[in-house]
């Protein structure tokens, strides 16, 4: 569970107690005659096993698309939506009550309410619920934000009745929640351990700080949303059933399926499940918002930050005003995608990389939405950067907007179809779109995008980015020292190969080509090194920002509206061993990409000027990042590999790479790399040819793996709550794919999901945490399995919290490993897992850019290009015994333990090092 950080935005483009709720017969029978029956209703129409009325609202389709949607409203007031799609199934509830809904004295009620539909409803026991989504193979979690929250379950639906299993679990949990006294406490806990750990991060701080002041929000709390560790502290059981009673009413609620499933089939079966009683409808509770009548400016120290942060913040359109919030996302292009755009060609001296962003202010009809600009740079740029701010939007109302424009739209169209692409996404998009927009709204969208105008682009300057009513907030950083197989399961198609044809380039460059009608372009290109270059630590991420500043000839912002005019996405990155290259593009753009990937290869940017730039923008990124306990991870288990672990270190390493070292580096991957190309375009790219040879393609592996001689222990010190630890241990790969298979079913049941051990204990049952778990890493022929834990030590703001959380939380993973390899895992745990494995599998091949991923990840790690069936059918012939063999292999030798946490913590644990 989540608060709603992202989900809150709103971009157009794409996130009980019956008897207090029945109604008499009198009071919804008239209702009743406007639905239609699926059977004959007993007098009280009002039962879980019986459906209720329903009727179709209206059926569209989605734009741009062949998706057909259909919305139907139940007898009781709520919204049911449906969108058919081959893909992973979601069913998710969005209820109209958030952060906004809330008086000051329980500010954070909706949040903890959240938390608490996952711990027992009416036929659901507590502990039960996350057990069976995670035996289905499905996936749960919710967020909250200011305006809405949302529960959900996806899944790739195994069986023919899964569907019926997960909307009775979604159904029973969001319209039945018991709110046990001893679960209402335990969860206490955790929220308090999540408040933490955003009120240990800057930009909540920040944020909350700039939206309180533009709306003259009269509350102590850093987060609208989390609210406080004394209101959950003090939050009552009947706090919380009198809030969930009024505000969790069918009315507000909106439920949308996506995915494979028969539409008849699923609306009957939705109507025989969301059956909660339809109550008269109360006015809701809204946070009175009092807009400043001229600008206002905070300043704040923080002990979380290395660099200064800011924020301004303006009153935006109405929620429901389609046209303006088109508006205000096409000016967020124009201003801020890129080098090209307005605010990064003017802001790119300073180093600051501007984020533009769109949040509601509650789900009510006619609330406005805010518009935020943010970013960070050093302290002495803070002053000239906003200004620079100011005069950019002031002087965007009077200029020519007509190619800025052009590129914003081509960019947000491609977003829009990205967005329809998966059927998570759709579903996020329909569920927050249909809460203010209408139907009308989401068919035009496209054709309304296509019909802003210039004018249009300035008069929502004029309207939304009031620079005399702005709210302006500014954080300085503190100056501090130092078994058997499945029966009954549905066939899954994993990658179809079929779909693929191959072919080799005169300089080795192996081609990988789809064959498909998608508009959407996108294509890979890798170039990998069989032996890693030992290099300086901090070339990477010089020679990243190198690649991705185009070509030598043109200047940054040139080559930013290059790609931006075509439509083209693109990122590069540099490792150790080679170099990774993604584009995409509508496809009368794709081969305009390909050129240009080409070109930055054969004549890259290393100029001394470029570098110099790069340099600077890299060192900005490492003042900004915080203490995290993965710093030390390469440097104690890759010794061979020259490493920059802290801040400092970094900086210095920074320092003392040269030109040279980059152009060494592009030499030795020229010299020793194999490359393979892919893209769903049934075309060979003859443009590569332009590229020398290269070496033909190898199954030979990096070698990596040394072992680790003893038990490692590094602390940082961070002047904060909330405590991180990670203990990681690594082991020799065989390259052996059902021995990497079996590490990673171990891992889900360790620690990766909600219902895995780590988190059933340290989190579930001690309460240590909000966040924990474990995940498996490679590199070359070296794996790594990391436990992660984020825990509240001593702070003022919650006295339960102690420094023992760490020591808590250390012994739990202890406890956890040994019983991974002494003792078999459990039959239902297995096949979980295996499902949960499945699941990823499949959610990666929905999408092109995953099946291409897929491919190539086949090729490098086992030169099988259907790995991604392998593993589908290969699952299921794990057993017990291979789990724990593979639990005793990955946890067999020494391991690194790395705790960040503030001083005091550390000295009364006192873990040496």
């Amino acid at each position: 569970m989540q608060v709603g950080k992202i989900n809150n935005n709103i971009k157009i483009n794409f996130k009980q107690n019956q008897g207090q709720n029945q109604t008499s017969n009198n009071q919804t029978q008239p209702e009743l005659n406007e639905y239609q029956h699926i059977s004959t209703l007993p007098s009280q129409y009002v039962n879980v096993n019986v459906p209720i009325g329903y009727k179709k609202i209206n059926e569209f389709t989605l734009p741009g698309t062949a998706i057909k949607v259909q919305m139907y409203k139940l007898a009781n007031g709520q919204t049911v939506v449906l969108a058919p799609k081959k893909g992973k199934s979601q069913i998710a509830t969005y209820v109209k009550c958030g952060g906004m809904n809330e008086t000051d004295n329980i500010s954070g009620i909706s949040h903890y309410i959240e938390h608490n539909l996952f711990n027992g409803s009416k036929n659901i026991q507590p502990k039960e619920f996350f057990d069976k989504v995670n035996q289905l193979g499905a996936y749960t979690n919710a967020y909250t934000s200011t305006s809405n929250t949302c529960y959900y379950i996806a899944s790739h639906l195994f069986d023919s009745d899964d569907l019926t299993k997960i909307i009775n679990l979604h159904s029973d949990m969001v319209q039945y929640p018991r709110f046990e006294q001893s679960q209402l406490v335990k969860e206490k806990g955790v929220v308090n351990s999540e408040i933490t750990m955003y009120d240990d991060q800057n930009s909540t701080i920040l944020h909350g700080k700039a939206l309180k002041q533009l709306f003259q929000i009269n509350t102590d709390e850093n987060d609208i949303v989390c609210g406080t560790v004394k209101n959950i502290n003090n939050l009552s059981r009947e706090d919380v059933v009198n809030y969930y009673n009024k505000n969790y009413t069918p009315d507000k609620m909106i439920t949308v399926l996506t995915g494979e499933f028969n539409p008849d089939e699923a609306i009957k079966l939705l109507s025989q499940k969301f059956t909660k009683p339809a109550v008269a409808q109360q006015a809701q509770y809204n946070v009175e918002l009092k807009p400043i009548e001229k600008s206002k400016r905070t300043d704040y120290n923080s002990s979380k930050i290395n660099t200064d942060e800011f924020v301004l913040m303006f009153k935006g359109p109405q929620n429901n005003d389609m046209k303006s919030a088109v508006c205000m996302n096409l000016l967020s292009l124009i201003l801020c995608n890129g080098k090209h755009s307005k605010l990064g060609k003017n802001l790119e001296k300073y180093n600051i990389i501007p984020v533009f962003n769109t949040d509601r202010t509650g789900s009510e009809q006619g609330r406005p939405l805010t518009i935020s600009l943010s970013g960070a740079c050093k302290g002495e740029y803070t002053e000239d950067a906003l200004k620079t701010i100011y005069s950019t939007i002031y002087n965007t109302k009077f200029e020519d907007l007509s190619e800025d424009l052009e590129i914003a739209k081509k960019s947000f169209l491609k977003e829009v179809m990205n967005e329809f692409e998966i059927n998570t996404r759709i579903n996020s998009y329909l569920g927050l779109m249909l809460q203010n927009y209408t139907i009308d709204d989401i068919v035009n969208n496209i054709e309304t995008i296509k019909s802003i105008t210039q004018d249009d682009i300035k008069n929502a300057i004029n309207n939304f980015m009031d620079l005399n009513r702005a709210s302006i907030v500014v954080a300085h950083p503190e100056k501090k020292s130092g078994s058997p197989s499945f029966k009954g399961r549905l066939v899954k198609e994993g990658l179809n190969l079929n779909e693929f044809t191959q072919t080799k380039l005169s300089n080795n460059i192996n081609v990988y080509m789809k064959n498909d009608n998608n508009e959407l372009k996108t294509m890979f290109f890798n170039l990998k090194c069989p032996v890693s270059a030992n290099i300086n630590p901090m070339l990477s991420s010089v020679m990243s920002k190198l690649l991705s500043n185009g070509q030598y000839g043109q200047t940054d912002s040139d080559f930013s509206k290059d790609m931006a005019k075509h439509g083209i996405d693109y990122t590069a990155f540099s490792f150790h061993d080679g170099i990774y290259i993604k584009a995409d593009a509508l496809n009368s753009d794709i081969n305009y990409a390909l050129q240009k990937i080409v070109n930055l290869l054969l004549y890259p940017k290393f100029t001394p000027q470029d570098f110099e730039k790069a340099k600077k923008q890299v060192e900005q990124e490492i003042m900004e990042t915080q203490k995290d306990p993965n710093d030390y991870v390469t440097q104690i288990m890759f010794p061979q590999f020259k490493t920059a672990p802290t801040k400092e270190d970094k900086l210095k390493a920074l320092s003392e790479l040269n030109l040279g070292d980059i152009i060494g580096f592009m030499q030795y991957i020229g010299k020793n790399a194999h490359a393979r190309f892919m893209w769903n375009k049934n075309e060979i790219p003859y443009e590569l040819n332009r590229i020398g040879n290269l070496q033909p393609v190898t199954t030979k592996k990096m070698r990596t793996y040394t072992p680790l001689e003893s038990d490692v222990i590094k602390t940082q010190v961070d002047d904060k709550g909330q405590a991180k630890i990670t203990q990681v241990f690594k082991y020799e790969r065989s390259y052996n794919p059902k021995e990497d298979l079996a590490i990673d079913v171990m891992n889900s049941i360790l620690g990766n999901g909600q219902s895995s051990r780590l988190f059933n204990d340290l989190r579930e049952a001690q309460k240590l945490a909000y966040r924990v778990n474990s995940r498996v890493t490679c590199t070359g022929n070296t794996g790594m399995i990391s436990m992660n834990i984020g825990t509240t030590t001593n702070t003022d703001k919650d006295p339960s919290a102690s420094s023992a959380n760490i020591t808590k939380s250390l012994e739990g993973f202890k406890k956890h490993i040994e019983k991974m390899k002494n003792e078999p895992v459990k039959q239902e745990e297995l096949e979980a897992a295996k499902l949960e494995i499945k699941s990823r599998v499949l959610s990666t091949l929905e999408f092109n850019a995953g099946k291409m991923f897929a491919l190539i990840n086949g090729l490098e790690e086992y030169n099988n290009p259907d790995i991604s069936n392998y593993i589908l059918k290969t699952v299921d012939e794990l057993t017990p015994e291979d789990i724990q063999k593979a639990a005793q292999k990955v946890f067999a030798g020494h391991s690194l333990i790395s705790v960040v946490a503030n001083e005091k913590a550390l000295k009364e644990i006192n873990l040496g090092q």
